[in-house]
């Protein structure tokens, strides 16, 4: 059976928070902390045999949960954010996370609506921790809605393309930007087809202010629609 300690506020009457601990290896196995009424739970911290977090649990100041985090037992890493109403008790959304088993970065994240049903994903260049691909689904959980994709300059690591898709995986729109200066700089709409182009549009930037001074559209042909 664990044994406990419990801390105070300056008053020596208002428990701040408990720690457990294993009575064979003296390690801590569950941290409680409170709101200032010393009474209601605000956080309960728990851990592995080895001393590592395995879950976090976190209260509404009425005692109802308010979000559970799960940790890998192994790592450490967050692997699972579960969001609760102000009920404490019907999910309002999960997080899931998942990391480059040889980096041990973040590689992708999953979102899941109330009813368990997959909302978005967002997958990550482990390398780099760039965002590179974001797609969302109906509320069927299955067929998609829209992808997004990221591309980046290799020289300063900055945005320098995004490319939009439809439901059916065509290409939409793409935005290019200047890497040096994070400004757009052209914007290439496409039919339903996904491969010809509807038009084409471009930006210029004053130097100084940073501010637009130029825009031009163009048709297909590439000649100039109106500016």
């Amino acid at each position: 059976m664990n044994y406990q300690k419990t801390f105070y506020y300056d008053d020596g009457k208002t428990i701040d928070y408990t720690n457990e601990y294993n009575p064979q290896t003296g390690k801590l196995t569950k941290q409680t902390q409170y709101y200032p009424d010393g009474k209601t739970k605000k956080s309960v911290v728990e851990y592995s045999p080895d001393g590592k977090i395995t879950k976090q649990t976190f209260f509404n100041s009425d005692g109802s949960i308010l979000r559970e985090d799960f940790y890998n037992p192994q790592t450490e890493e967050l692997i699972k954010e579960t969001h609760y109403h102000s009920d404490g008790e019907t999910i309002y959304y999960i997080i899931k996370y998942e990391y480059d088993p040889q980096t041990g970065k973040l590689n992708k994240v999953t979102f899941y609506r109330t009813d368990g049903t997959l909302e978005t994903t967002i997958e990550y260049n482990p390398q780099t921790d760039n965002e590179t691909k974001e797609t969302w689904f109906h509320k069927d959980g299955k067929t998609i809605d829209s992808i997004t994709k990221y591309e980046y300059d290799p020289q300063t690591g900055k945005l320098n393309k995004v490319t939009f898709y439809r439901t059916d995986g065509t290409l939409e729109t793409t935005i290019e930007y200047n890497p040096q200066t994070d400004k757009r700089t052209k914007q290439t709409f496409f039919n339903s087809d996904g491969k010809t182009i509807f038009y084409i549009t471009k930006y210029e930037y004053d130097p100084q202010t940073g501010k637009i001074t130029k825009t031009t559209y163009y048709n297909p042909d590439g000649s100039i629609k109106s500016v």
